[in-house]
């Protein structure tokens, strides 16, 4: 009897360890990794990366259906649009900006529970008069709708302001 209440509770330790292990791993790989690489700003426009295959991802200037958002049409000028665009992205929560220039931007994005990290970039593209934006995952394979409804809110934010279509 005695032996067999030793194992129990021998097991249930280890268990325990186990499952505070995947815990403990869980909270520090969001923490991880990099951010993708910056857009190629030399040119006229700047360029957004591809979206991975994975469904974690949505961008304006992806053609799969999955990661496909429509890009937003300015409404005003981009020099009144990039201070109210800087703002609504700066007032989402958990936002941090990285980098800014003219008509350029990058921030993180923390999830509340387990700070996974998420990548936005926004830029004016002034040869076509729209809002180019890009929001993904770091890590995961999928983001549960989480980047998609991000850049929802801001457009609908935007669009309350008169600034874009």
């Amino acid at each position: 009897m005695l032996k067999e209440l030793c194992v129990k509770y021998s097991l249930n330790g280890v268990l325990a360890g186990a499952l505070f292990s995947v815990i403990v791993s869980s909270l520090l790989t969001g923490c991880a990794g990099k951010p993708e690489q910056p857009a190629n700003v030399t040119r006229a426009r700047a360029e957004l990366a591809a979206c991975p295959a994975s469904p974690n991802c949505v961008s304006t200037e992806e053609q799969s259906a999955i990661h496909r958002l429509d890009a937003p049409t300015l409404k005003v000028s981009p020099e009144q649009a990039w201070p109210a665009v800087i703002a609504a992205v700066a007032a989402l929560p958990r936002a941090t900006l990285t980098y800014q220039n003219q008509y350029h931007l990058r921030a993180e994005f923390r999830s509340w529970l387990f700070r996974f990290t998420d990548d936005v970039e926004i830029y004016v593209d002034t040869v076509n008069n729209r809002l180019a934006m890009r929001s993904a995952s770091r890590f995961g394979y999928s983001d549960l709708g989480v980047n998609a409804r991000r850049l929802e809110n801001l457009i609908t934010e935007l669009r309350s302001q008169g600034i874009i279509e």
